[in-house]
């Protein structure tokens, strides 16, 4: 079997390895720029000093927009007063589900790298986008007007385009 020095402890290990078994220091994989540590390939930030390793994540052409489901419809469907928003940033979406009464909130911040896919649902008063993700929860939005759903489909279209 091919064999490396790791170039911290000058142990042996495997040629494939990215990290070394003796020291635990990565051996492979995005070097920072700034401190020149070897990070996860998949890293967007470095691990020691936080300076970005990627380019700038998947960025809209779109001006920052926020959608509300109908309150009608959240107060039938999830026994809720206030209702589901979501909010279309330039990098992300923000989708903020309130409990009963307001006394706690979810909010799931879904960066637009991240989304997979989507379903819309068109129903006879409202509509239902379940956003599908890459390694995190989904979000599911209920009660929607039938034109903030539209709204909302197409510029998942273009985030997945």
């Amino acid at each position: 079997m091919e064999q490396k020095l790791c170039f911290e402890c000058g142990g042996e290990i495997a040629a494939a390895a990215q990290v070394c078994q003796h020291c635990h220091t990565r051996i492979d994989g995005l070097q920072c720029p700034q401190c020149a540590n070897h990070n996860r390939p998949q890293a967007r930030l470095c691990g020691w000093c936080q300076t970005p390793l990627v380019e700038d994540a998947t960025v809209l052409d779109i001006e920052p927009r926020r959608f509300a489901a109908s309150v009608a419809g959240c107060l039938l469907i999830r026994l809720s007063f206030l209702p589901q928003t979501i909010a279309f940033e330039t990098d992300r979406l923000i989708v903020t589900t309130p409990a009963l009464f307001g006394l706690t909130r979810s909010n799931e911040i879904l960066r637009f790298e991240k989304i997979a896919g989507f379903s819309h649902r068109e129903g006879l008063i409202w509509d239902m986008i379940t956003i599908e993700t890459r390694g995190q929860s989904g979000a599911v939005l209920m009660a929607l007007g039938k034109e903030d759903a539209g709204e909302i489909a197409e510029l998942l279209r273009r985030i997945n385009a």
